[in-house]
């Protein structure tokens, strides 16, 4: 059942982040940055949708003195979800949210499956490549954000 879930919320992610490029007619800048492309109800809803659909596998998947960790990660997206616009005076809610989802998620990872850790290495050879090239990529964001969901999506697969 959870890689149903799973599916769908992998569907929904890349359905809604092709709409904003296919929209905007450039690469994102951060998953963010969509709220500013598709209308903010949008963002909130597919941030909510998110939430409800991961809520379930991660308490399924974590070891019980780790589910907090769930909970924590559920609160980074709410916040996020709760402050679409973060070039606002929602900043600091955005922020925190959106960190502490990643940061969270990785540490979620870590105890399910730490070897997925090393997926994080293309991101890494990326900004690597644009220093060495000194070409500034404004794009970074967006890929450290969807390693950070793909790999806790890939961690929580049955």
């Amino acid at each position: 059942m959870s890689s149903i879930i799973l599916s769908i919320a992998v569907m929904i992610a890349v359905v809604y982040a092709a709409l904003a490029r296919l929209k905007s007619g450039k690469a994102l800048v951060s998953v963010s940055s969509i709220s500013y492309i598709l209308p903010s109800w949008m963002f909130t809803t597919f941030f909510g949708v998110e939430m409800l659909l991961l809520s379930p596998v991660l308490f399924e998947k974590l070891p019980e003195v780790w589910k907090f960790l769930g909970f924590i990660c559920m609160l980074g997206l709410w916040a996020v979800a709760a402050s679409p616009y973060f070039r606002t005076e929602a900043t600091t809610l955005h922020n925190i949210g959106g960190f502490g989802f990643c940061i969270v998620a990785q540490i979620i990872v870590g105890i399910i499956n730490p070897i997925l850790l090393f997926g994080w290495m293309p991101v890494v050879v990326y900004i690597l490549s644009g220093l060495l090239k000194k070409k500034k990529r404004s794009d970074i964001t967006f890929w450290a954000e969807a390693t950070a969901y793909i790999i806790l999506i890939i961690s929580l697969w049955e």
